[in-house]
C-alpha cells in the first residue's frame, strides 16, 4: 500500500532553494543579489524613465534599448578570443565584468550632473546612450561567459539547481527594490527626483563590487579549449530547429514596445509608474522561477518554452485593451506585464536548459555564440522596425501602438509553431555528452 505525504509534497518545490541556500553556495548567492541590484538601478529598469524625464524622443529611448543586445553579438568572437588567449575563460570574463558591471558609478555622474545643472539635458542623452552601448553590451557578454564557466565547473545535476536559483533571487531580489523606488519616484518632488536617480544609480555603483570580488574568486574553470570552426561537429537537426524557434522570438522581443514608454506617452502615467511596472515584471519572474526551479530537471524543456511563446503573444495582444480613456487601463496593462513576465522566466530559464541538453563540450561554446549573434541580429532588425514605428506613432496615437504590440505577438507564435515537442510533459532528454570542454588546471 503506498503512503501519501501531502506535508513532503507541499514542501517539495521548497528543497532545490534549501539546498541553493547552503553555505557552499554563498559565492553564487552573492553574485545573484548583486545582480539583482544592478538589474533594478543599472539597465533598462531606470534609464529609461530617466531618459523620458530629461526629454529624450520616446522613438530614441526605444532605439537606445536595442543597443545592449546589438553590442551583445560580440559573443560571436568568444571563440576565438579564447583561443588566442590559451582558453583563458576565466580572465576574459572578469575583465568583462570589472569593466561593464561597475556602470552604475557613470549613470550616477550623468545623473549628479544633471541634478547639478552642470549638464544641459542634451549631453546627459548623449552620455546615457554611450554607457549603455558600450557597458550595457559588454555586461551580456560577461554574463553569458559566467554561465558557461558554472556549465564547466558545476555537476549537471547541481547546476540545474543553481543556475535557475541565481535567475530567480535576482528577478526576485529587484523587484523589492523597484516596486518601492517607482512609488518614491512617482510621488516625490520633480525637484527631488534627479537626487534620487543619482542614490539609485550610485547604489548599483556599490553592489558591482562584492559582484567582480566573488566572480574573481570562484573556482577556476581551467583551460577551456575551443577548436576551429571546421572542427566543430555541426549542429543536429533538433539544435538547429531550436535556434530558429530563438530566433523568431528574439524578432519578437525586439518589436515589443517598452510597456513604460507606453505607460508614459501614451496613457499619461508617471515616469514612476513605469518603474512600478519594472518591479511588477521582476516579482512576477521571481515567482516563476521559484516554482520553475524545482520541477526544471524533470519537464520538457521544448515544451516550456512552447508554452512560453504563446503565453507572451497572447500577453501582448491584452495590451490593446489599455487603451487611453479606459478606466482600467493600468491595471490591465500590470496584467499584460505579469503575464509577459512570467513567459520571460519560463524562456529564459528553459531557454539555456534546451541549449544545454541539445550541446555540450566544445560545441556549447560555439552553439551559444551563434545563438547570440542570431538572436542579436534578430533583435536588432526587429528593434529597429519598432523605433521606426514608434516615431510614425507620434502623428498617429494609440492606433499606432496596438498595431506595435500585434506585431510583436506574430513571431511569438511562429516561434511556438515551430518548437518541436516530445510527446510528454514529463520528458527530460539527457545532456548530450561530448568531449571535455576544458581541463581543470592543477
Amino acid at each position: 500500500m503506498t503512503r501519501s505525504h501531502p506535508i513532503r509534497n507541499l514542501a517539495a518545490p521548497l528543497r532545490p532553494w534549501i539546498v541553493f541556500a547552503a553555505r557552499r553556495n554563498r559565492s553564487y548567492q552573492l553574485i545573484a543579489g548583486s545582480q539583482a541590484v544592478l538589474v533594478a538601478f543599472a539597465t533598462d529598469a531606470l534609464f529609461v524613465p530617466f531618459l523620458l524625464v530629461l526629454g529624450a524622443n520616446p522613438a530614441f529611448v526605444t532605439f537606445v534599448g536595442l543597443l545592449p543586445v546589438l553590442g551583445s553579438a560580440a559573443q560571436a568572437l568568444m571563440p576565438r578570443a579564447l583561443r588566442r588567449t590559451d582558453g583563458n575563460l576565466r580572465g576574459i570574463t572578469v575583465a568583462l565584468t570589472a569593466a561593464t558591471e561597475t556602470r552604475g558609478l557613470w549613470f550616477a555622474l550623468v545623473a549628479l550632473g544633471v541634478a547639478l545643472h552642470v549638464l544641459p539635458h542634451g549631453a546627459a542623452i548623449a552620455l546615457v546612450t554611450v554607457i549603455v552601448l558600450v557597458a550595457g553590451s559588454g555586461a551580456l557578454v560577461a554574463e553569458a561567459n559566467l554561465f558557461s564557466w558554472l556549465a564547466i565547473l558545476l555537476p549537471d545535476e547541481e547546476r540545474r539547481i543553481v543556475t535557475p536559483k541565481m535567475m530567480g533571487v535576482t528577478a526576485g531580489a529587484s523587484a523589492v527594490l523597484l516596486i518601492p523606488a517607482g512609488i518614491l519616484l512617482a510621488t516625490v518632488h520633480p525637484v527631488v527626483a534627479p537626487w534620487l536617480y543619482v542614490a539609485f544609480f550610485g547604489f548599483g555603483a556599490v553592489a558591482s563590487l562584492p559582484l567582480v570580488r566573488t566572480v574573481a574568486r570562484l573556482p577556476r574553470p581551467g583551460r577551456v579549449t575551443i577548436p576551429r570552426a571546421d572542427a566543430v561537429v555541426p549542429p543536429t537537426p533538433a539544435l538547429r530547429s531550436f535556434l530558429r524557434a530563438t530566433t523568431w522570438n528574439a524578432t519578437a522581443v525586439g518589436l515589443t514596445p517598452y510597456f513604460g514608454v507606453f505607460a508614459v506617452s501614451v496613457l499619461g502615467m508617471s515616469p514612476g509608474f513605469a518603474v512600478v511596472l519594472s518591479g511588477t515584471w521582476a516579482a512576477a519572474s521571481l515567482l516563476t522561477s521559484a516554482v520553475l526551479g524545482a520541477v526544471l530537471a524533470q519537464v520538457s524543456s521544448a515544451r516550456l518554452l512552447r508554452t512560453a511563446y504563446l503565453s507572451r503573444g497572447l500577453g501582448m495582444l491584452l495590451c490593446v485593451a489599455a487603451f487611453p480613456g479606459n478606466a482600467g487601463a493600468a491595471v490591465i496593462l500590470v496584467a499584460a506585464v505579469t503575464i509577459n513576465a512570467v513567459g520571460y522566466a519560463v524562456t529564459a530559464l528553459a531557454q539555456t536548459e534546451r541549449l544545454f541538453r541539445l550541446t555540450s563540450g566544445p560545441a556549447l561554446v560555439s552553439a551559444q555564440a551563434s545563438m547570440t549573434v542570431r538572436n542579436a541580429a534578430a533583435f536588432t532588425g526587429g528593434g529597429l522596425a519598432l523605433s521606426a514605428a514608434t516615431v510614425l506613432a507620434e502623428g498617429i496615437g494609440f492606433p499606432a501602438w496596438a498595431a506595435m504590440f500585434t506585431a510583436s505577438a506574430l513571431p511569438r507564435f511562429a516561434a511556438a509553431h515551430g518548437t518541436q515537442v516530445p510527446p510528454s510533459w514529463r520528458t527530460a532528454s539527457r545532456p548530450i555528452q561530448t568531449p571535455a570542454v576544458a581541463s581543470i588546471a592543477a
